[in-house]
């Protein structure tokens, strides 16, 4: 989701089997955008005629206004999340909203925040610590339905899970492997799914020249990939975009897959 150009207007779309959808904006607005979808095809965003914007909820069929914050995320059970203007964060379910801390939820209510991670009944410190003393420039960016948390540590991409802690990708990679011999640095993982494929944002490579470039990183299980090059199948328009192989049982086998 996100937004495409309809009749000079940027307004909320779909891009599905090489299809885009328009969404539309609510009555009155002009512009929208696409924040988050879940795995049934319903999305949040927001529709604006600035300085004004609401949030909504696109049910399939036709988009619904559902009060005046910036929505963030969406879970299978149509639970939004989202920013006021000022004060709490916001949860809006079944027409209801009321307070929340976090901005990505699974479909249990969990969610990563800053220094550690809700699991629906107390915070655990990524660093281990009893809350509330956990470590606040540890934070999550990401989480699956598995409860595995994504996020930096001091500029430093991690996965953290009950089972293992908090584990830097980097010093999961392959040392043998020739590319992985050229990442320095992965920050900003910001999406983790339930087959634990990571995005990582920013990576820094070295290239063989000495110099240095930021590109994003495609990271996905050793027990899903193939162990031939393959083509990532999905749009890439504005960067490079690297697919990786990678393992959480012990290390990372880092394998470059392809990309423009």
């Amino acid at each position: 989701v996100g937004r495409a150009e309809f009749a000079g207007e940027q307004r909320a779309a779909i891009y599905h089997d090489e299809q885009i959808t328009d969404l539309g904006t609510l009555p009155g607005e002009n512009s929208s955008i696409g924040q988050a979808i879940n795995s049934i095809g319903h999305v949040t965003g927001s529709s604006r005629i600035l300085p004004n914007y609401h949030a909504f909820y696109w049910n399939g069929n036709a988009l619904q206004e559902i009060g005046d914050f910036y929505p963030t995320d969406i879970n299978d059970n149509n639970e939004i999340v989202g920013f006021p203007f000022s004060g709490p964060g916001i949860l809006w379910r079944n027409g209801v909203t009321e307070t929340f801390n976090g901005n990505i939820i699974n479909n249990a209510l969990q969610y990563p925040s800053n220094g550690g991670m809700w699991d629906g009944e107390q915070t655990i410190c990524y660093d281990g610590n009893p809350s509330p003393h956990c470590d606040l420039y540890q934070g999550g960016y990401d989480i699956n339905e598995n409860a595995e948390v994504v996020g930096d540590d001091l500029n430093e991409a991690f996965i953290w899970s009950k089972e293992n802690g908090l584990v830097h990708l980097i010093d999961l990679l392959d040392p043998n492997d020739q590319f992985s011999e050229k990442i320095l640095n992965m920050q900003f993982p910001v999406g983790i799914n339930n087959n634990r494929q990571v995005i990582v944002q920013y990576a820094t490579i070295e290239e063989s020249n000495g110099e240095t470039k930021v590109v994003p990183l495609l990271l996905t299980p050793i027990s899903l990939a193939t162990p031939t090059l393959y083509p990532v199948p999905i749009p890439v328009f504005y960067f490079l975009l690297a697919a990786v192989s990678i393992s959480l049982i012990s290390v990372y086998h880092l394998r470059r897959a392809g990309g423009r």
